[in-house]
């Protein structure tokens, strides 16, 4: 997942605003000490201009608390907007945004 990420690049999530190296980090960091969650993904839609791209992503994500002895599931909506860039022939993601 790291090297998804360009060097200066930027993620701004509700619970984590930083670089996309720190983002990899805090989201190893949160599978270790929480229950797990699943990210439901649909189609990607790109948009390519030259050596730079937006990829638009609808995304459910849903957790699995247990609130007052009760287990439950919490299903938050959002979108992922990336900002890519090929950078040494490679695409890399330089910015992550999330609209929830």
């Amino acid at each position: 997942m790291r090297d998804c990420f360009a060097e200066e690049s930027t993620v701004t999530l509700t619970w984590y605003q930083g670089s996309g190296y720190g983002f990899v980090d805090g989201s190893e960091a949160m599978s270790e000490r929480r229950h797990p969650s699943r990210h439901r993904i649909s189609p990607p839609v790109v948009r390519l201009a030259g050596d730079r791209a937006v990829i638009s992503l609808a995304i459910s994500i849903e957790t699995y608390p247990t609130i007052e002895g009760v287990e439950c599931v919490l299903s938050s909506y959002a979108r992922h907007l990336y900002r890519l860039q090929l950078l040494a022939g490679a695409w890399k993601i330089v910015q992550l945004d999330a609209i929830y």
